[in-house]
């Protein structure tokens, strides 16, 4: 196999991996916590998870077409 093909799988699986991790983050990944923080931080973590997840589900749109085109 040659260098630019073992370059193009490894960086498939750091999207893939990348993909995941916005897939699975929650407010403890932001320091949030409920019994220090007000609403308005609350509010603050909540838009960053669905950033997160919004980014999560284009990638996987990406992933999809370029199976498709494969």
């Amino acid at each position: 196999m040659n260098t630019q093909k073992l370059i193009l799988i490894d960086m498939k699986d750091r999207i893939y991996k990348l993909k995941e991790m916005l897939e699975n983050v929650d407010s403890g990944d932001f320091h949030y916590d409920s019994y220090h923080s007000g609403r308005l931080e609350e509010m603050i973590v909540q838009s960053q998870i669905e950033v997160c997840h919004k980014i999560a589900s284009y990638i996987e749109e990406i992933i999809e077409e370029e199976s498709l085109s494969t």
